[in-house]
C-alpha cells in the first residue's frame, strides 16, 4: 500500500498530520509549496512543544521530514528558530522492501 495515499489512524487528544508532497526548502525551479501546514498562535511567553513521531517508515522510496518553525508575531523567517529532521534513503534503500 503506498503510504501517501493511506489514511494515517488518529491518535486521540493530538493533532496529527501525515506526509503530503511539498517542501519549504526547494531547488532552483521549485515550488515552495507546504499542502500540511499548521500556524498556531501561543498566547503565553511560556510554553511546552512536545512532538510525537509516529508511523515513521524509512523503506518507502522518498524523503521523508518533519520541521518545526518557531515565529515572532510578524512571521519573519530570516529570524525563525527551525527544527528539522530528514530522512532521504540511498538508491539501495529506494528498493529494498
Amino acid at each position: 500500500m503506498n503510504s501517501l495515499k493511506r489514511q494515517p489512524s488518529i491518535d486521540s487528544g493530538f493533532f496529527t498530520l501525515w506526509t503530503l508532497p511539498g517542501d519549504n526548502w526547494i531547488k532552483p525551479g521549485e515550488e515552495r509549496k507546504i499542502t500540511n501546514l499548521l500556524i498556531h498562535k501561543v498566547e503565553n511567553n511560556n510554553f511546552e512543544i512536545v512532538l510525537k513521531i509516529c508511523d515513521f517508515a524509512p523503506n518507502q522510496g522518498y524523503s521523508q521530514q518533519i520541521g518545526l518553525f518557531l515565529l515572532d508575531e510578524n512571521h519573519n523567517l530570516a529570524t525563525c528558530i527551525r527544527q528539522s529532521f530528514l530522512f532521504t534513503p540511498t538508491e539501495t534503500e529506494k528498493y529494498r522492501v
